[in-house]
């Protein structure tokens, strides 16, 4: 509290704490548990912590990121890596080596040639290679771009290959002849992907439209997102495309709808890693409109949209913060986005809507996903690159690690209690460590001994300003579930302090502007000259 003090012209203001009261640190809602750090468990749209899909990782490499991915009819999984240019082949034995390590910096791209080899592509000023099993190469296309991002194959046993600087979908004839069938005004196309019904879809960056372009070379805006690059198209079986978009910067306002592809040409803008955490907004967007143009993003690091086949769109996942770069839809019929800084995969349902955090992935980003022929998923990562397996079962444990709490002073700490349930053998435990440091070092308290009591154990970690506290959940017959965690402290009392000394003439007086009956003179409070409290 202040007390300011008047009299014979002296003013002096002391502040002070006249007791500490106690302070109950909450975390019970899904956007406060995504502030922590989560391994093997799930976050489900109502706050609740619960075991988590089994994940393995199949295959380690020494590579920074794995871009892409594709599956031979032999069974073999090949995948292309960035910063050192290099072709994995990992047979269906599990055996994984490198096939072929290009000049290049990054292979963006790799699809199946039909049979047991892979075509590839490799960026800055690369080249489309056909790559056999054995390792042997061939060139089939050097053009003059600095970037391709992404191949499909046509319906006639061609291939269209996308570029960057300049933007081109360039065909490459079953006869080994090429020539351009489009060419954009945008900075780059990005993706490539033939629907159902055998039209070919693109993604652009600067702007982040998707596009279609009939067999004439004439192209049709599908989408004219806020966002700077369309980073994913997935077609599905009903004739619905699944689209990814992201934003490197702040997003620009969104352009009108438009038939023509019309931006500057900015250089390029890649993002590989990003910052910060926080919840995903899965608020719909407008559906039925006629306009193309997607009029939310702003500010957004990146969406995922569904485009039906009627050409209307749906906004069914955004983040301001999670930053995707894959999304595919499961065997359950949700749609699994694949996001960094984190590495999250998220759920998304939306009948009814609800965004669930699924598991974490043992590395920053999450970046591509691929179905295996029993219907399990693989996914990618970068930093570190790894394949992993994103398995049906549940885990038999995960944790979870709280953010710092930050008491400001030195405190005492009271109770730490939780809510949930523990069915069968199933149980939860709960430990906590504390320092005064704002980030947890070698200075800090190691972990206390399990607390398992729920209605509240003593903290037995040394009163200190910052508190941290971890969550072990286990299996047993089924999976524990956690609602909500509490702790209780007492932050330290302060002494009064001066906070401000002011000398005025002798006589000086301040009077109050009240309206109505005799001016009152403030400080003139015979009660309080004199005293300091």
């Amino acid at each position: 509290m202040t007390r300011v003090l008047r009299g014979s012209g002296l003013l002096i203001a002391l502040f002070g704490l006249i007791a500490a009261s106690p302070v109950f640190w909450q975390v019970s809602t899904q956007t406060e548990f995504l502030r922590g750090e989560v391994d093997g468990l799930s976050i489900d749209s109502d706050g609740h912590l619960l075991l988590g899909p089994v994940t393995s990782p199949i295959f380690d490499t020494s590579a920074p990121s794995l871009w892409s991915a594709t599956r031979t009819a032999d069974g073999a999984l090949w995948i292309g890596s960035g910063s050192d240019g290099r072709l994995y082949r990992l047979d269906s034995d599990g055996n994984g080596r490198v096939v072929f390590d290009a000049d290049e910096l990054d292979i963006h791209t790799v699809i199946s040639d039909g049979q047991n080899g892979v075509l590839a592509a490799t960026s800055p000023n690369g080249r489309v290679y056909r790559v056999s099993a054995s390792g042997d190469t061939e060139v089939m296309l050097d053009p003059d771009a600095t970037y391709i991002w992404a191949l499909t194959q046509t319906s006639g046993g061609g291939v269209y290959v996308a570029t960057g600087n300049p933007a081109r979908i360039v065909e490459i004839t079953p006869g080994g002849e090429s020539r351009t069938v489009f060419e954009s005004d945008a900075a780059h196309i990005l993706t490539l992907a033939r629907s159902s019904d055998d039209t070919l879809l693109a993604g652009t960056e600067s702007p982040g439209q998707v596009i279609r372009v009939d067999p004439t070379g004439r192209a049709f805006v599908l989408l004219d997102s806020a966002h700077e690059e369309i980073r994913s198209l997935r077609p599905q079986p009903d004739g619905s495309l699944l689209v990814v978009a992201v934003s490197g910067q702040p997003a620009p306002a969104p352009s009108p709808a438009a038939t023509s592809i019309t931006a500057p040409v900015p250089t390029v803008s890649v993002t590989t890693s990003v910052t910060a955490v926080v919840l995903s907004d899965s608020t719909s967007a407008n559906r039925g409109g006629t306009t193309t143009s997607a009029t939310t993003g702003a500010g957004q690091k990146g969406a995922v949209y569904r485009i039906a086949a009627d050409g209307l769109w749906d906004l069914i996942w955004s983040s301001d913060v999670d930053m995707p770069f894959d999304a595919v839809v499961d065997a359950e019929e949700h749609v699994l986005v694949g996001t960094g800084p984190d590495g999250k995969i998220y759920r998304v349902s939306t009948n009814p809507a609800q965004t669930i955090l699924v598991t974490r992935a043992p590395a920053q980003q999450v970046t591509r996903f691929l179905r295996a022929p029993d219907g399990s998923l693989r996914y990618t990562t970068a930093n570190p690159g790894k394949v992993v397996r994103l398995g049906t079962g549940v885990s038999e444990r995960g944790t979870y690690v709280s953010v710092v709490r930050d008491a400001t002073t030195v405190a005492r700490w009271g109770m730490l209690s939780w809510r949930g349930s523990t069915p069968g053998s199933s149980r939860i435990e709960l430990a906590s460590r504390t320092g005064n440091t704002a980030t947890p070092n070698t200075t800090w308290s190691e972990w206390s001994s399990a607390y398992t009591d729920a209605t509240g154990s003593q903290i037995t970690s040394p009163n200190a300003r910052y508190l941290q506290w971890r969550a072990s959940l286990f299996r047993g017959d089924v999976s524990p579930v956690l609602s909500s965690v509490t702790a209780a402290y007492l932050p330290r009392n302060r002494r009064p302090a001066v906070t401000q000394l002011t000398v005025l003439p002798p006589g000086t007086a301040f009077q109050e502007s009240i309206s109505g009956g005799d001016p009152a003179i403030a400080g003139l409070d015979t009660t309080r000259v004199g005293e300091a409290t």
